[in-house]
């Protein structure tokens, strides 16, 4: 029989990844490349202390999904109409299915967004938002405009709105109930995953999530400057993907969790703004599945694998379970005939993994970009 690792609830919770343009100074490139905003969290928290992330966190069902309040600040039928461009036809994660069957709870596409965009809010005090009147529900770019919230709310208005979003979520609808000429920019994110920790991943200890990731494109090359407050996070960097993976295998000059760095690889291979922004856009409308990580490990084994979705290993039922009995040692190392997965998988950046990526791409979801660490550190991709 095979042993199962007490199950520790998922989280639900959201991240987004803002690109910006940046511009290198290199004088046979004219190319807009893209940075991303990552931010540090405090070394104090029990998860994830001291490493640079992505901004995000948990949802709230009385604040993101209040549909009452939200159905007052976007209006019911504008809110029909959000859903309906989302693609309701596209492979929809188990997190974005419905959660309440009352119809008293706002749709789980909506929460999660408006869960990314409050987190985003806390935590850098970057607040995406449009004027309602120019909010279109039809238009094609859905970059978002760089304007300045601070044209419409003083910055002293917005830090006591974000003390107050903090202790009650619910506080994020009721500002723009008091701001009623604005509206979070829902149209702006684009779905890029849906990241599962996997089940005995180390901060399982302490709690395990369901996040959905989005995107956001800025169509500037302005920075837009985070105003960290040192409760969570104490630092944040507007940087490109090759360089934050190159940082953190330097001498680890810029500490990432696996998960994070597993997405900035994917990115690094659409380094140019237009180019990114067009395959994200493409692959929104598709859908996406759960990655969760399944980890395989015996003590006779010399070393441990990580399964991804596509391998043939990988459990079908979506569980994470694997019954280790059934699995020959030897097989974890061979090439498999259709594999997605990392071999001697240890805490990132290490020079002793081997990547097989011989699996078809599910779901437009790319495979992270592995050969950069090839050639920084000496791992193995074979494809």
């Amino acid at each position: 029989m095979a042993t199962r690792i007490p199950v520790i609830s998922l989280r639900k919770s959201a991240t987004i990844a803002l690109i910006k343009k940046s511009k290198v100074n290199n004088n046979n490139n004219n190319s807009e490349f893209a940075s991303t905003l990552l931010i540090q969290r405090a070394p104090n928290l029990k998860a994830f202390a001291n490493v640079y992330v992505f901004p995000g966190g948990n949802m709230d069902i009385n604040g993101d999904g209040n549909q009452q309040l939200w159905y007052e600040v976007i209006g019911k039928h504008r809110v029909n109409e959000l859903i309906e461009s989302f693609n309701p036809n596209r492979h929809k994660t188990d997190l974005l299915r419905d959660w309440d069957e009352t119809g008293n709870v706002l749709s789980a596409d909506l929460s999660c967004r408006i869960c990314a965009l409050r987190e985003l809010f806390e935590e850098t005090g970057i607040l995406l938002t449009v004027l309602k009147d120019s909010f279109d529900i039809q238009r094609d770019d859905r970059k978002l405009k760089c304007s300045h919230v601070e044209n419409y709310i003083s910055r002293n208005e917005l830090i006591t709105w974000r003390q107050r979003i903090r202790k009650d979520a619910s506080q994020f609808a009721e500002m723009f109930l008091e701001y009623d000429h604005l509206i979070p920019d829902l149209l702006s994110l684009y779905e890029w995953a849906n990241l599962v920790t996997p089940l005995n991943d180390p901060v399982a200890r302490y709690a395990r999530y369901d996040t959905m990731m989005y995107v956001v494109f800025l169509d500037s090359d302005d920075a837009l400057n985070a105003d960290i407050d040192l409760s969570e996070c104490v630092d944040f960097t507007w940087i490109r993907f090759e360089e934050a993976i190159r940082k953190c295998c330097n001498n680890c000059d810029l500490p990432l969790i696996q998960r994070t760095a597993m997405e900035l690889l994917r990115f690094s291979q659409f380094p140019v703004y237009n180019e990114l922004h067009s395959y994200v856009a493409k692959r929104s409308s598709i859908g996406c599945e759960p990655q969760l990580g399944v980890k395989l490990y015996r003590k006779e084994w010399p070393q441990f694998v990580s399964l991804y979705p596509g391998d043939e290993l990988y459990p079908r039922d979506g569980t994470g379970f694997i019954d280790l009995a059934t699995v020959a040692k030897d097989y974890c190392w061979e090439m498999p005939l259709v594999g997605n997965r990392i071999v001697d998988e240890s805490d990132f950046p290490t020079s002793n993994r081997i990547h097989i990526i011989n699996a078809p791409i599910r779901y437009g979801f790319p495979h992270p970009r592995f050969e950069l660490l090839d050639r920084l550190i000496g791992t193995k991709t074979i494809k």
